[in-house]
């Protein structure tokens, strides 16, 4: 409409915000002045430019002229108007002419919504207390109440193999928690419908409900399906939010929260990149390898079979599970506290577990060879101590990756839209490799989201170059 008018355009910097947090920025505005085709109202607007409006004509597919903020919207609006009928839309006068608001039937359902975009003017100091913001290192905020209620120590032991068997925090409220068996078993159903409409993820979650079956509170459950993982492409999420029909309560709801114990990504990316020789791996399915409680397993029921011609089996988790609430501080403390345990007989690989894990994935190094590899042995070593087998292993330095069986290193993916064959990722990081990563060069070519967050770190192109950027 600017170009027709062929109306003057002037510099600015506005972002434009609708809902979910979809943003955008326009760089040019235009001072336009109308006037209604209905009557002799006219004003002046200031219009953003190149903005991607939400909505195309309500009746009809097609483009928007001009979008009219709020503080001019009142001032067109008139006193008169009709109403239709009962659930249909209210006819308001205004001095552009009758407007069209209010319900319609269709069948759309009620969580679906039309938005509009709104533009959010920023003064240059908020723009930069924003930015300062986001490059400070982040802090440590002490442990609230609710956290401060987690009583590992006192809950959990060690088994006759080393393993963690730890306790479910519960909050007070955990009397009021219903059995919610016959959701569950409604959605049970639902997803046996889905897999019987698809044989590939059929097959993967039969392997996966087999492994758990090889290692009265009912949990639905679904899968998570990751195309771009090396080792599990299908992941079974256990649905411990799924609330009881009378007390509203899901089992996440009466659980403790926990407090993070491990050290934040942001500092263990830092000092990964200050070593020499580094290397990477994670603990192969980590929560699997902590026992729990037979006291509390009753609260990890679950329906289960393979096919609709067999009798239906409620099977009890004996791990913790993935997708209770409590589920990562359990794992995180259980590792912590294997590095306490353990710390007098294997001091180097202790000090890595409390600083350089984040969750389950470690990232650490040192400056020289001989060392690097006497601390991958001991930590190894250490893990074994507490049932916590390790995989995906990635150095930059062959000699670290010469002890390590084929089967235990990480395996090469492809890189979309990029002339880099292959690359391995840690953390949502994608880092080249060509035949294995170079020595004193660890290079990430494209970085998305961090899969399991930080505020600290944006998605952004880096190169890391070990030693010689120190």
């Amino acid at each position: 409409m600017a170009n027709i008018l062929n109306i003057e355009r002037q510099p600015i910097n506005v972002p434009i915000a609708g809902m979910n947090n979809l943003q955008m920025t326009t760089r040019e505005k235009v001072i336009i002045e109308f006037q209604s085709r209905c009557s002799d109202f006219r004003s002046k607007l200031e219009c953003c430019q190149g903005v991607q409006l939400a909505d195309p004509t309500f009746f009809r597919p097609g483009s928007i002229d001009m979008l009219i903020g709020a503080a001019m919207f009142f001032y067109l609006i008139k006193a008169d108007y009709i109403t239709i009928g009962a659930n249909l839309p209210v006819l308001r006068d205004s001095h552009l002419g009758w407007l069209v608001a209010g319900t319609i039937q269709s069948d759309t359902t009620a969580n679906d919504c039309h938005y509009s975009q709104v533009a959010l003017i920023q003064t240059l100091n908020d723009s930069m207390h924003e930015f300062w913001e986001l490059e400070e290192i982040p802090t440590t905020a002490p442990y609230s109440v609710e956290e401060q209620q987690c009583d590992f120590a006192a809950t959990h032991f060690r088994g006759g193999s080393g393993r963690f068997v730890v306790r479910l925090p519960f909050k007070d409220n955990v009397s009021g928690l219903d059995n919610c068996r016959t959701l569950a078993l409604k959605r049970f159903h639902m997803l046996e419908s889905r897999l019987q409409r698809n044989p590939d993820l059929k097959a993967q979650y039969v392997d996966f409900i087999q492994e758990y079956q090889r290692l009265q509170e009912y949990m639905p459950h679904h899968a998570v399906l990751r195309p771009s993982s090396s080792t599990t492409k299908c992941r079974v999420v256990f649905d411990a939010s799924a609330k009881s029909s009378e007390a509203n309560l899901s089992l996440n709801d009466v659980l403790l929260v926990g407090p993070v114990v491990q050290s934040d990504l942001y500092a263990i990316m830092i000092r990964f990149r200050m070593h020499e020789y580094v290397f990477t791996a994670d603990i192969a399915k980590m929560y699997r390898q902590i026992r729990m409680h037979t006291d509390d397993t009753h609260y990890q029921m679950i329906f289960w079979r393979e096919s609709p011609t067999e009798d239906l089996k409620v099977l009890e988790l004996t791990t913790v599970t993935y997708g209770t609430t409590s589920a990562p501080y359990q794992a995180t403390r259980s590792l912590l506290q294997l590095a306490n345990d353990e710390a007098e007989t294997f001091l180097i690989a202790a000090r890595i577990v409390k600083n350089d894990f984040y969750v389950d994935d470690v990232l650490t190094g040192t400056n020289s060879l001989i060392e690097a590899l006497e601390a991958q042995r001991r930590l190894k070593a250490l893990l074994q101590k507490g049932g916590f087998p390790t995989h995906k292993w990635c150095s930059n330095s062959k000699a670290l990756l010469d002890p390590i069986p084929t089967e235990e290193q990480e395996t090469l993916q492809p890189l979309e839209d990029s002339n880099i064959n292959q690359v391995i990722k840690v953390l949502g990081l994608s880092r080249w490799k060509h035949g294995f990563i170079q020595r004193r060069q660890l290079t990430v070519e494209k970085t998305t989201h961090l899969l399991r967050g930080s505020k600290a770190i944006r998605p952004t192109r880096i190169i890391f170059t070990n030693h010689c950027s120190r």
